[in-house]
């Protein structure tokens, strides 16, 4: 690539006005990293990638850090403008799914787009917002730099608009249907559900962006713990940011809050300080579009959202940076008849009792942390998800690989076996040493009078609330246990 046409592609910051201006104080470097950022300076002056500013509200400082090589890279420390920038949501790729997708294939190509990022401008708008501070003066960026939040979604777009499309022509009616959601060429009424779901473990956000024709976007996004109101008002506002980033101009908002959506009508008045200012950042939102309406709903019309919802809850973030959960859930949430199988089927349940069975037996247990199928027959059953859509192990079986590797497990299953019995013992030792350091242990022996304890079941029929919550004494005659 020699430039991508700003009418094309340009990368826009988008930063959340509500975030001050940040101006970094310059630090201190030495002669052998001021001139490596010297020296960086005068090579992206030369081939036009940064430009001289004066006059700045808003600077970032230059940090030189080393490479694995053994060499020095000049980075720029943008902390500060990436937190003012909320997440771009485009789908980026999933590496499992491209290297499985290669499965049976002879040859794999890669493409090395070398420094592809600063084929792209930045808009001209936001170019002095890349303001860095050197000893040699104050420069901002023209094209787009590594550091930003957001470029690699920007990158992605790029490449599924233009490579894809170029060079995969038996695919361009299908890209252009998918570019349809992110061109901004989204006319007519989107239906926006929105759900949220808090509980011990965090809270979760489910949100399904409906269009009159085209590919459905669903999106769970898991959040910090807060309150169920908070979380519903949270949902409402993540799905309206990401409608205003796919250009819709027309929603129609459903959701089963009865509080949200009478608030947001104009209905109730809210008179929680926390809360308002949910509200006000709603309706700041709304007021974007040309038109729109927020509609009640029952609770089972919105299950779809309230299980990704539910699902981003509960979801394990190990990085605190990546709190968002996308992308993962299209293929089981398609299948309708997956959806509250048994609650749906009623007097109809021993026909999906199979199913349902089958699912508990081909699911880790977090005491054993192996399979009911795998413990039972020595190896992992193959379920339908890899048949519909292949995996590697699907993708190269034989029948002549399967006996082989099916005598094998079966060979190393008592060790196999063991290991769970292992982990059990091992977990019950851990509670028992845990419930013992809060117990009060105590030690009696034969003859020693002890008092029992009255409980609702072993009052007397007539007794009131002053009667003894104690009675006895009783002798200890023997020992049956430790």
């Amino acid at each position: 690539m020699t430039g991508i046409p700003p009418e094309v592609m340009t990368h826009k910051l988008n930063e959340d006005p509500s975030y001050p201006p940040v101006k970094q104080n310059k630090r201190k470097q030495g002669s052998f990293k001021h001139q490596l950022i010297h020296d960086e300076v005068q090579k992206l002056l030369k081939i036009g990638s940064i430009r001289e500013v004066k006059y700045l509200y808003v600077l970032a400082n230059t940090v030189v850090v080393p490479k694995k090589n053994g060499k020095w890279q000049v980075c720029l420390d943008y902390t500060d403008l990436n937190k003012a920038c909320p997440k771009d949501l485009f789908p980026l790729p999933h590496i499992d799914q491209l290297i499985n997708s290669t499965a049976g294939h002879e040859m794999f190509s890669f493409l090395d787009a070398y420094t592809g990022y600063n084929q792209i401008n930045m808009d001209p708008l936001d170019e002095v917002k890349t303001s860095f501070i050197t000893y040699s003066g104050t420069y901002c960026y023209k094209v787009m730099p590594f550091a930003l939040k957001n470029v690699g979604a920007t990158y992605q777009r790029l490449v599924l608009a233009n490579f894809v499309a170029d060079f995969s022509t038996n695919l361009v009616p299908e890209v252009e249907k998918k570019l349809q959601v992110f061109t901004g060429s989204n006319s007519g009424t989107w239906i926006l559900f929105t759900d949220g779901s808090s509980n011990v473990k965090g809270a979760g956000l489910g949100i399904v962006l409906i269009p009159l024709s085209g590919e459905i976007i669903r999106q769970a996004i898991k959040c910090y713990p807060i309150t169920n109101n908070e979380a519903e008002y949270e949902a409402v506002i993540a799905g309206l940011k990401l409608a205003r980033e796919l250009g819709i101009e027309q929603i129609v908002i459903k959701s089963d809050s009865q509080l949200v959506v009478n608030l947001m009508q104009g209905t109730y008045i809210e008179r929680e300080a926390r809360m308002q200012q949910y509200l006000e950042k709603a309706w700041e939102l709304v007021r974007q579009f040309q038109s729109w309406k927020v509609v009640q709903i029952p609770r089972e019309e919105n299950g779809k959202a309230n299980a990704l919802a539910n699902l981003a809850s509960v979801a394990e973030i190990t990085n605190a940076e990546n709190d968002i959960v996308i992308h993962l859930f299209h293929s089981v949430l398609d299948q309708d008849k997956n959806e509250k199988r048994l609650e749906e089927s009623k007097g109809k349940w021993p026909k999906v009792l199979q199913g349902v069975l089958w699912a508990y037996r081909t699911t880790t247990k977090t005491s054993t942390d192996e399979t009911q199928f795998l413990l039972v027959y020595g190896t992992e059953a193959l379920i339908p998800v890899e048949i519909g859509e292949p995996s590697t192990r699907y993708t190269h079986a034989t029948e002549v690989l399967n006996e082989e590797e099916m005598r094998t497990n079966l060979n190393l299953l008592e060790e196999r076996r063991e290991a769970p019995l292992i982990r059990m013992a091992a977990q019950k030792h851990m509670i028992e040493r845990y419930y013992n350091k809060k117990a009060n242990m105590r030690y009696f022996k034969i003859g020693d009078f002890v008092l029992k304890k009255v409980f609702q079941s072993t009052k007397a029929a007539n007794a009131g609330k002053l009667s003894p919550n104690l009675e006895g004494p009783y002798r200890v005659l023997s020992i049956i246990g430790k």
